[in-house]
């Protein structure tokens, strides 16, 4: 691997990382590890991107754009891993984390998502993570809320804490308080309780969006809990949000009211044992209007 050009990373950091521009003019980076490493050390390709090792003074592990053109994603990418490298000192602890994110950025690279959010995903996710911030984190913790934090899978609830389940709504506080359940395992209750969680929610210029609440929370994590920090990224991902690759407009919200139901024996829903099984899914709507006898505060 010939680079024609090489700029050392300017980062506080004790680790040798370059950028650089190969003879053919490509983008790239490269690391330079001290000691001489397996070739099955690092893993794979990712989508758009040239992954190489070369024994050359120790090791040198490269990643190299294909198309100029892709230089954002590129750099989102080289940026992301070495904010992670960073914060570590020993050379497993980088070749570790830089497969952890390799396979993170693969697996988005490789799904060919949309760029920027629909309106809808936007406002579940903004619900889930004010939920995280506002109730979870000050009651049990980052490590727990984000653990507990199961992500848009629609077949689960949101949230698998200790004590409940819980399940966050939101929706437009113009259109009236009806949600949209959309499985039957949402609201089941067989295995601990579950609290549902709704929020009225309206645009405005001076509300909060996403990259502002996800940045509170990265910044409530201790910086070297790179664990819980993978965690909460893999949930972002799994929804379509990676910092420094989504693209807005990102929709500023206010809560205008929020409140919390226990999902009780009588609760309406629709639940298992009513549905033949030849129906293989249900979506239904909620009015929360003639939920009000359910509302209780959350167990913790």
């Amino acid at each position: 691997m010939n680079s024609q050009t090489v700029r050392r990373i300017d980062l506080k950091t004790i680790h040798n990382l370059f950028w650089i521009c190969d003879d053919d003019g490509r983008f790239g980076m490269m690391f330079h590890f001290n000691h001489s490493l397996p070739q099955e050390s690092f893993i794979g390709q990712m989508k758009g991107i040239s992954i190489a090792t070369v024994d050359n003074d120790g090791t040198r592990f490269y990643l190299i754009l294909h198309e100029n053109k892709d230089w954002e994603m590129f750099l989102a990418v080289c940026c992301d891993i070495v904010d992670r490298v960073s914060r570590v000192k020993d050379e497993p602890d980088m070749i570790r984390i830089i497969n952890q994110r390799i396979k993170r950025w693969q697996r988005f690279l490789s799904e060919d998502r949309p760029l920027s959010m629909p309106e809808k995903i936007q406002m579940g996710l903004f619900a889930e993570l004010y939920c995280i911030l506002d109730l979870i984190i000050p009651a049990i913790g980052y490590r727990n809320a984000i653990i507990g934090w199961v992500g848009p899978d629609s077949d689960q609830k949101d949230f698998s804490l200790q004590e409940c389940f819980l399940e966050v709504k939101s929706y437009v506080s113009s259109k009236g308080p009806k949600i949209r359940i959309s499985s039957l395992g949402q609201l089941e209750t067989d295995i601990k309780p579950v609290y549902l969680i709704c929020y009225a929610l309206s645009q405005g210029s001076t509300g909060l969006d996403i990259p502002s609440l996800v940045k509170a929370i990265i910044d409530l994590i201790t910086p070297m809990d790179i664990q819980i920090l993978g965690i909460f990224e893999e949930r972002l991902t799994a929804y379509g949000y990676i910092e420094g690759i989504t693209q807005g407009p990102f929709s500023s919200y206010s809560i205008d009211c929020s409140k919390t139901y226990k999902v009780e024996t009588d609760f309406p829903r629709i639940t298992n044992d009513m549905i033949d099984s030849r129906i293989s899914g249900v979506k239904y709507s909620l009015d929360l209007v003639q939920c009000e006898k359910y509302e209780q505060k959350l167990p913790f």
